[in-house]
């Protein structure tokens, strides 16, 4: 948020986060906004929706495309408040992941949110099928295509013989032969 003197010299607070904003319906003196309780201040910046709808976050967004929200000294991701509040677990641990049922990081309704571990997180983005691998991955520096050829290829070759013959180092080859440099989706290869 950003701070200024207003017309008359009383401090105004500007609510969207946007410092170059000068909507009056985005500016509250700080006088105002010191009344305002905890919750109201959270749920004012959502734009709440029917029950089974995702509830966006309206105001701070952060570089990750999560809310974010001012509580306590420090910053929150809106999500998580948002699960604070509604199950009033305000001493809710720092490794306790708050997962989205519906996938949409702005989305703070209560109902499409979960807590988890890391592994509970993980295993939620692998079961929809959310993950990155094969040629979808920035990183990937061989084709689906290529991979498949040289798994069916190397029951009848050496590893030595595919690394000559596709170029590629003998040692990244054997780690994409055992599965440990390269995830590859193989559904599109075997029409599922």
């Amino acid at each position: 948020y950003y701070v200024f003197k207003g017309p008359t010299d009383q401090q105004i607070r500007n609510e969207c986060n946007n410092i170059t904003c000068l909507n009056p319906k985005h500016l509250i003196s700080l006088n105002e906004y010191s009344k305002l309780t905890l919750e109201k201040r959270f749920w004012d910046k959502v734009e709440i929706g029917k029950d089974d709808e995702c509830w966006e976050w309206k105001a701070a967004v952060k570089s990750t495309g999560y809310g974010n929200f001012y509580f306590d000294g420090r910053w929150l991701p809106a999500h998580r408040f948002s699960y604070i509040i509604h199950n009033n677990l305000y001493d809710l641990k720092k490794d306790t992941f708050i997962c989205h049922s519906c996938d949409n990081r702005l989305c703070v309704n209560p109902k499409h949110l979960f807590h988890g571990t890391n592994y509970d997180n993980v295993q939620d983005m692998h079961s929809k099928e959310r993950h990155i691998w094969g040629d979808s991955s920035h990183f990937a520096k061989y084709s689906d295509e290529l991979i498949y050829s040289l798994y069916k290829d190397s029951l009848l070759k050496t590893p030595k013989e595919l690394a000559v013959e596709h170029n590629i180092p003998i040692s990244y080859l054997c780690r994409i032969l055992n599965g440990s440099a390269r995830k590859t989706n193989y559904k599109k290869f075997y029409n599922l």
